[in-house]
């Protein structure tokens, strides 16, 4: 699990999961995100600023709320 800045998270569960590490993550080499929604637009734009998506695969509503939050005018 990640933060608001797409860095690992200081979070209990994070040590009981089986995946792999964000290093390991990061060594392939195409990633593609599939995500849709109000709720998450915060998970998405965490990863995004972690540089964890190659490319991103959304709705126009998310996009723009992700879009809104990540310059600041989310209502």
């Amino acid at each position: 699990l990640i933060d608001g800045n797409g860095k690992l998270a200081d979070y209990r569960l994070n040590h009981s999961l089986v995946s792999l590490t964000l290093e390991e993550f990061a060594t392939i080499p195409q990633s593609i995100g599939v995500a849709s929604g109000a709720s998450k637009v915060v998970p998405i734009l965490s990863a995004m600023r972690g540089s964890h998506l190659d490319t991103l695969v959304t709705d126009e509503t998310t996009g723009l709320k992700i879009l809104e939050l990540a310059e600041g005018n989310a209502a």
